[in-house]
Parts: C-alpha cells; sequence; structure tokens
C-alpha cells in the first residue's frame, strides 16, 4: 500500500494538472475573445463610415470594385508599354561575307534583326588584342586597317582606292532589317578582295547603341535591348 508521502505527491500532482487545464482554458477563451473583437471593431469602421443599411454597403463594395478596376488600369498600362517596348527592341549583330553571295557583296556587315531601330552611340574596331577608338576624323578603320596593311606582305593593289569603310556618327540610326556594309572591298577589285578574305576573320567590332526608349545596348556584349 502507497504511504503517506506518495499519497501526498499524487494528490499534489493531480493539482497541478487540473490547475494547468484551467490556464489553457482561459488562454483560449481569452484569444477567441480577442479575435471576435477586432472583427467587430473592423466590422464597426465600415459601417460607422458607410452606414449600417444596404446603401452603405453598396457604397463599401462600389469602393472595393473602384479599387480593383484602379490596380487593372495601372497592371494593363505597364504591359502595355512592355509590349511597346519590345515591340520596337533593336537588335544589332556583326556577320562577315567573304566573298560575294546571293545575300550581297563581300564585306563586314553591320545588321539590325530587331523590330525597331538602333541609335548608334559608339564603334570600335578591334585587331586581335588592340581596340581602337574613332580617331580625330571620327574613324576607328584608319588604325585599325593600317595595322593590318602594314603587317602583310608587299601589297599590289592601292588600299586607298581599292578598300572602302563606312563610319557611323554619333546618334545614327540603323532601321528594323537594315544591314550596311562598313568595310568592304571595291567591285571588281579581285586584289583587294583576295587580301580581304585572307585578314576579314582578323577584324572584330564592339558598337554601344540605344533603343527609342534609351535603353543601352551592346554587340558583342550580352545587353541586346
Amino acid at each position: 500500500m502507497p504511504n503517506e508521502k506518495e499519497t501526498k505527491k499524487e494528490a499534489l500532482d493531480t493539482a497541478r494538472a487540473e490547475a494547468k487545464g484551467i490556464v489553457q482554458g482561459i488562454e483560449s477563451d481569452l484569444k477567441e475573445l480577442a479575435k471576435s473583437k477586432a472583427a467587430s471593431t473592423a466590422r464597426d469602421i465600415i459601417e460607422d463610415q458607410f452606414g449600417r443599411t444596404d446603401s452603405g454597403r453598396v457604397a463599401w463594395l462600389s469602393l472595393v470594385v473602384a479599387g480593383l478596376a484602379l490596380s487593372v488600369t495601372v497592371w494593363e498600362g505597364y504591359e502595355n508599354r512592355e509590349h511597346n517596348r519590345l515591340s520596337v527592341a533593336p537588335r544589332l549583330t556583326v556577320t562577315t561575307r567573304i566573298s560575294a553571295s546571293e545575300s550581297g557583296a563581300a564585306g563586314i556587315y553591320v545588321e539590325n534583326e530587331g523590330l525597331g531601330p538602333a541609335i548608334i552611340r559608339d564603334v570600335r574596331v578591334t585587331i586581335g588584342n588592340t581596340t581602337y577608338q574613332p580617331a580625330d576624323d571620327g574613324s576607328p578603320w584608319a588604325p585599325a586597317v593600317n595595322r593590318l596593311l602594314e603587317e602583310a606582305e608587299p601589297l599590289d593593289f592601292n588600299p586607298e582606292d581599292d578598300l572602302h569603310q563606312f563610319d557611323f556618327e554619333e546618334n545614327d540610326t540603323l532601321g528594323a532589317g537594315e544591314a550596311k556594309p562598313v568595310f568592304f572591298p571595291g567591285p571588281g577589285k579581285e586584289k583587294a578582295q583576295a587580301w580581304f578574305e585572307k585578314n576579314a576573320g582578323k577584324i572584330s567590332l564592339e558598337i554601344d547603341y540605344e533603343s527609342m526608349y534609351g535603353e543601352s545596348c551592346a554587340w558583342p556584349k550580352a545587353r541586346n535591348c
């Protein structure tokens, strides 16, 4: 049989369990009361502003609908602007046509494969590890081509007459679908053509340009509009 000490311990444990249950019950009741009070307070605020009648509830619903309509309008405006931006986004590429073909004469071409005009900001010519900025005359080609000519064997053609270049000026525009030859041998200049075929692969371009929305883009960096 349990002694007196064990009996007192069991009674104490039972009392503690009962007290804990009472406290938990009170806490639960208080939480439910707080929730109910918060909901009642929010409902009272709405009814105070718009009244407790059907017309007041209609006014409240009208306000909600107006808010939703405003949100939709703002979102549609953003979507329309994004659509307009993409519909005029330029995308420049540089291609080299070693020899004349159905696609055009031999030369290095800047092409706009995008849907809108490209506004040219800067063009640089790279030979090997050296990049040539536009010279005093605004052209990057002279120092770059001179380097290639100096490295070549004695020339049997006149570069000034047989090799041609086109220089973009700042803010020049290249339209959608347009291709512009920027360095090319003259038509019928077979010796210049042979030199071009040998050296065109050594030439690369870097172009900074913008879209109509002023977004900065670049070739060949991953910054197409």
